[in-house]
Protein backbone atom coordinates (compact mmCIF):
# COMPACT_ATOMS: atom_id res chain seq x y z
CA UNK A 1 0.00 0.00 0.00
CA UNK A 2 1.10 3.82 -0.61
CA UNK A 3 -0.37 7.08 -0.73
CA UNK A 4 0.44 9.07 -4.06
CA UNK A 5 -0.06 13.33 -3.68
CA UNK A 6 0.37 15.01 -7.14
CA UNK A 7 0.12 18.73 -6.78
CA UNK A 8 -1.51 20.94 -9.69
CA UNK A 9 1.30 21.31 -12.12
CA UNK A 10 1.31 17.70 -12.73
CA UNK A 11 -2.31 17.59 -13.43
CA UNK A 12 -2.15 20.75 -15.80
CA UNK A 13 -1.63 19.32 -19.13
CA UNK A 14 -1.76 15.82 -21.24
CA UNK A 15 2.07 15.28 -21.01
CA UNK A 16 2.46 15.95 -17.36
CA UNK A 17 -1.37 13.80 -16.46
CA UNK A 18 0.69 10.44 -18.82
CA UNK A 19 3.46 11.13 -16.27
CA UNK A 20 1.15 10.85 -13.40
CA UNK A 21 -0.67 7.41 -14.86
CA UNK A 22 2.97 6.01 -15.26
CA UNK A 23 4.13 6.64 -11.81
CA UNK A 24 0.58 4.89 -10.43
CA UNK A 25 0.81 1.82 -13.17
CA UNK A 26 4.54 1.53 -12.35
CA UNK A 27 3.66 1.08 -8.61
CA UNK A 28 0.49 -1.34 -8.93
CA UNK A 29 3.38 -3.18 -11.45
CA UNK A 30 5.23 -3.52 -8.08
CA UNK A 31 2.17 -5.41 -6.57
CA UNK A 32 1.75 -2.42 -4.71
CA UNK A 33 -2.53 -0.61 -3.53
CA UNK A 34 -2.22 3.22 -4.82
CA UNK A 35 -4.66 5.61 -2.89
CA UNK A 36 -4.01 9.17 -5.00
CA UNK A 37 -4.67 12.41 -3.47
CA UNK A 38 -5.35 15.02 -6.10
CA UNK A 39 -4.70 18.68 -6.48
CA UNK A 40 -6.72 21.48 -9.00
CA UNK A 41 -5.36 21.39 -12.31
CA UNK A 42 -2.78 24.22 -12.95
CA UNK A 43 -2.21 27.29 -11.18
CA UNK A 44 -3.47 31.02 -11.08
CA UNK A 45 -4.79 31.62 -14.58
CA UNK A 46 -5.32 28.12 -15.76
CA UNK A 47 -8.76 27.15 -16.48
CA UNK A 48 -9.95 24.62 -13.80
CA UNK A 49 -7.25 26.11 -11.12
CA UNK A 50 -8.83 26.90 -7.61
CA UNK A 51 -7.45 30.67 -7.63
CA UNK A 52 -9.26 31.09 -11.26
CA UNK A 53 -12.36 29.70 -9.94
CA UNK A 54 -12.47 31.97 -6.96
CA UNK A 55 -12.17 35.17 -9.89
CA UNK A 56 -15.38 34.87 -11.00
CA UNK A 57 -17.48 36.48 -8.35
CA UNK A 58 -17.01 37.82 -4.77
CA UNK A 59 -17.69 35.04 -2.08
CA UNK A 60 -18.83 35.20 1.21
CA UNK A 61 -16.00 34.58 4.15
CA UNK A 62 -16.36 30.94 4.92
CA UNK A 63 -19.59 30.36 3.22
CA UNK A 64 -20.86 27.02 1.46
CA UNK A 65 -20.64 28.33 -1.52
CA UNK A 66 -16.62 29.96 -1.67
CA UNK A 67 -16.27 25.94 -0.12
CA UNK A 68 -17.91 24.44 -3.07
CA UNK A 69 -16.20 26.72 -5.20
CA UNK A 70 -12.18 25.65 -3.77
CA UNK A 71 -13.32 22.01 -3.98
CA UNK A 72 -14.15 21.48 -7.54
CA UNK A 73 -10.63 22.04 -9.44
CA UNK A 74 -9.74 18.93 -7.07
CA UNK A 75 -13.03 17.10 -8.09
CA UNK A 76 -12.83 17.66 -12.05
CA UNK A 77 -8.72 16.89 -11.79
CA UNK A 78 -9.78 13.34 -9.91
CA UNK A 79 -12.41 12.72 -11.94
CA UNK A 80 -10.01 13.08 -15.35
CA UNK A 81 -7.21 11.15 -13.95
CA UNK A 82 -9.65 7.98 -13.21
CA UNK A 83 -10.86 8.24 -16.71
CA UNK A 84 -7.36 8.50 -18.02
CA UNK A 85 -6.12 5.50 -15.89
CA UNK A 86 -8.48 2.98 -17.21
CA UNK A 87 -7.99 4.00 -20.73
CA UNK A 88 -4.58 2.56 -19.73
CA UNK A 89 -6.18 -0.91 -18.29
CA UNK A 90 -5.55 -0.12 -14.64
CA UNK A 91 -8.64 -1.33 -12.33
CA UNK A 92 -9.47 2.08 -10.83
CA UNK A 93 -12.08 4.20 -8.38
CA UNK A 94 -12.99 7.55 -7.74
CA UNK A 95 -14.24 8.46 -4.38
CA UNK A 96 -15.18 11.67 -2.95
CA UNK A 97 -17.57 12.87 -0.44
CA UNK A 98 -18.43 10.60 2.59
CA UNK A 99 -17.04 7.22 1.06
CA UNK A 100 -13.72 8.90 0.66
CA UNK A 101 -13.19 8.84 4.74
CA UNK A 102 -12.88 12.07 5.79
CA UNK A 103 -15.07 14.20 7.60
CA UNK A 104 -15.66 16.82 10.23
CA UNK A 105 -17.74 16.02 13.43
CA UNK A 106 -17.79 17.86 16.47
CA UNK A 107 -15.28 20.70 14.95
CA UNK A 108 -12.44 17.80 14.90
CA UNK A 109 -11.15 16.10 11.49
CA UNK A 110 -12.74 12.18 11.62
CA UNK A 111 -10.91 9.66 9.41
CA UNK A 112 -13.09 6.29 8.72
CA UNK A 113 -11.26 4.31 5.18
CA UNK A 114 -13.42 1.37 5.72
CA UNK A 115 -14.84 2.21 2.35
CA UNK A 116 -11.36 2.20 0.69
CA UNK A 117 -9.95 -0.43 2.48
CA UNK A 118 -13.03 -2.45 1.09
CA UNK A 119 -12.90 -1.13 -2.71
CA UNK A 120 -8.88 -1.86 -2.58
CA UNK A 121 -10.06 -5.47 -2.55
CA UNK A 122 -10.94 -5.30 -5.82
CA UNK A 123 -9.27 -2.55 -7.48
CA UNK A 124 -5.41 -1.58 -7.56
CA UNK A 125 -6.25 2.62 -7.24
CA UNK A 126 -8.24 4.37 -5.61
CA UNK A 127 -8.14 8.35 -7.17
CA UNK A 128 -9.49 10.98 -3.55
CA UNK A 129 -9.61 14.74 -4.32
CA UNK A 130 -7.70 16.65 -1.47
CA UNK A 131 -8.04 19.14 0.01
CA UNK A 132 -11.46 19.03 1.45
CA UNK A 133 -13.73 16.97 3.51
CA UNK A 134 -17.43 16.58 4.56
CA UNK A 135 -18.87 18.25 7.43
CA UNK A 136 -21.85 17.11 9.46
CA UNK A 137 -24.18 18.90 7.49
CA UNK A 138 -23.11 17.54 4.74
CA UNK A 139 -21.20 20.30 2.90
CA UNK A 140 -17.87 20.48 1.51
CA UNK A 141 -15.22 22.25 3.65
CA UNK A 142 -11.31 22.73 2.61
CA UNK A 143 -8.29 22.46 4.68
CA UNK A 144 -6.30 25.55 3.72
CA UNK A 145 -3.95 26.63 0.87
CA UNK A 146 -2.19 23.31 0.58
CA UNK A 147 -4.48 20.93 2.25
CA UNK A 148 -4.24 18.04 -0.04
CA UNK A 149 -0.47 17.82 1.28
CA UNK A 150 -3.00 17.09 4.74
CA UNK A 151 -5.05 14.84 3.17
CA UNK A 152 -2.22 12.92 1.99
CA UNK A 153 -0.93 12.44 5.38
CA UNK A 154 -4.26 11.69 6.96
CA UNK A 155 -4.37 8.59 4.42
CA UNK A 156 -1.19 7.63 4.59
CA UNK A 157 -1.47 7.33 8.85
CA UNK A 158 -4.98 5.80 8.61
CA UNK A 159 -3.64 3.29 5.81
CA UNK A 160 -0.56 2.63 7.93
CA UNK A 161 1.64 3.45 5.08
CA UNK A 162 4.39 5.82 3.08
CA UNK A 163 3.29 8.97 1.55
CA UNK A 164 5.08 9.90 -1.47
CA UNK A 165 5.09 13.68 -2.89
CA UNK A 166 5.37 13.60 -6.78
CA UNK A 167 6.70 16.98 -7.37
CA UNK A 168 8.20 18.80 -9.96
CA UNK A 169 11.47 19.11 -8.53
CA UNK A 170 13.46 15.63 -8.19
CA UNK A 171 13.78 15.54 -4.04
CA UNK A 172 14.54 18.46 -1.29
CA UNK A 173 17.40 20.83 -1.36
CA UNK A 174 18.57 21.42 2.32
CA UNK A 175 19.55 23.84 3.36
CA UNK A 176 16.45 25.71 1.65
CA UNK A 177 18.59 28.08 0.03
CA UNK A 178 21.15 25.78 -1.63
CA UNK A 179 21.17 23.91 -4.52
CA UNK A 180 22.43 20.65 -2.49
CA UNK A 181 19.81 17.67 -3.19
CA UNK A 182 20.10 15.50 -0.18
CA UNK A 183 18.64 11.70 0.03
CA UNK A 184 16.92 12.02 3.50
CA UNK A 185 16.21 14.76 5.67
CA UNK A 186 14.47 14.61 9.39
CA UNK A 187 10.76 16.10 9.75
CA UNK A 188 12.42 18.74 11.46
CA UNK A 189 14.64 20.01 9.02
CA UNK A 190 11.60 19.50 6.33
CA UNK A 191 9.26 21.75 7.93
CA UNK A 192 12.62 24.52 7.53
CA UNK A 193 11.90 23.83 3.60
CA UNK A 194 8.62 25.17 1.66
CA UNK A 195 8.66 21.47 0.10
CA UNK A 196 4.89 20.86 1.71
CA UNK A 197 2.67 22.89 3.64
CA UNK A 198 3.85 23.40 7.35
CA UNK A 199 0.49 22.27 9.49
CA UNK A 200 0.88 18.71 6.76
CA UNK A 201 5.25 18.45 7.82
CA UNK A 202 4.18 19.17 11.83
CA UNK A 203 1.66 16.59 11.54
CA UNK A 204 3.93 14.04 9.87
CA UNK A 205 6.13 14.40 12.47
CA UNK A 206 3.90 14.02 15.16
CA UNK A 207 2.74 10.85 13.94
CA UNK A 208 5.78 9.47 12.82
CA UNK A 209 4.25 9.12 8.91
CA UNK A 210 7.51 8.07 6.67
CA UNK A 211 7.43 10.49 3.29
CA UNK A 212 9.32 10.51 0.43
CA UNK A 213 9.72 13.53 -2.11
CA UNK A 214 10.17 12.28 -5.40
CA UNK A 215 9.39 14.25 -8.68
CA UNK A 216 6.85 12.73 -11.08
CA UNK A 217 8.71 12.47 -14.24
CA UNK A 218 12.02 10.45 -13.41
CA UNK A 219 12.45 7.34 -11.81
CA UNK A 220 14.52 8.38 -8.94
CA UNK A 221 14.09 7.76 -5.34
CA UNK A 222 14.13 11.42 -4.57
CA UNK A 223 14.45 12.56 -0.43
CA UNK A 224 13.57 10.37 2.03
CA UNK A 225 11.73 11.74 5.06
CA UNK A 226 12.67 10.34 8.81
CA UNK A 227 13.33 10.97 12.49
CA UNK A 228 10.12 12.36 13.76
CA UNK A 229 9.61 15.59 15.41
CA UNK A 230 7.59 14.45 18.41
CA UNK A 231 7.55 18.11 20.40
CA UNK A 232 5.61 20.11 17.86
CA UNK A 233 2.16 20.36 19.24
Amino acid sequence: MVVHKYGGWAMQNSVSREEVCHRIIDAVKEGKKVVAVISAMGRAGDPYATDTLLQLTEWEEDSKEVHLVKSCGEFIASAVLTALLKTHDIACELMYGLDAGIYGSDGDIQVDLSAIEKRLTQVDAIIVPGFQYLTEAGHFQTLGRGGSDFSALLYAQHLGCQAIFFKDVPGVYYPASSQTLVSSLTHAQLAECDVIQKRAAHYAALHHIPIEIRSYTLNSEGTVIRSPLPEIQ
